[in-house]
């Protein structure tokens, strides 16, 4: 799979994204007025992989992010004449995007898997995880061998909901 697909499909781009938007409010806060044009750039690609990502952030943290990202990129003119309060919006637009990717951060790490010797760990699945009898190990096999687990895997072909529910309580 592309790289770049893999990146955005697993939501990293959102951080690459909030990184980007974060430099660039830095960046047009303490700069003069040659590269004012490029921050307004810079801020736009930064948005768009964070768009693109569709993370599920709280609606009034995007109500404020949004604007606050917007109103930066305006601010961004350079004008040694603009008031105090203007050279400020992107360091609000900065802050705001330091807590959206803090507020995400958490629901990236992944949990630990114990080892030694546990219960069973029973997986239930369709065919993404059945696989489809063409040799290639399945991610439940790939599991159990890599972290040396017990695992029962349940998973067939063309499993639905109402199949599932009666192949993890037979009977």
């Amino acid at each position: 799979m592309n790289p770049i697909a893999l990146q955005l499909a697993a939501g990293n781009g959102f951080f690459a994204g909030c990184a980007i938007i974060a430099f660039a409010c830095c960046a047009a806060a303490f700069n003069g007025p040659r590269l004012a044009v490029v921050w307004r750039i810079v801020m736009i690609l930064g948005a768009i992989p964070v768009a693109v990502s569709s993370i599920p952030l709280p609606v009034w943290l995007y109500a404020l992010w949004a604007p606050a990202v917007v109103a930066a990129m305006i601010s961004a003119t350079g004008k040694p004449a603009r008031p105090r309060w203007v050279r400020a919006v992107p360091l609000v637009g900065l802050a705001l995007t330091t807590l959206a990717a803090a507020w995400e951060l958490p629901n990236i790490a992944m949990p630990g898997i114990p080892g030694g010797r546990q219960a069973w760990i029973v997986v239930i699945g369709d065919s993404l995880t059945a696989g489809m009898n063409d040799g290639t190990k399945t991610w439940p096999k790939l599991l159990a061998e890599e972290h040396k687990l017990d695992i029962l895997s349940l998973a067939q072909a063309g499993l639905r909901l109402d199949g599932a529910a009666s192949a993890a309580w037979p009977g």
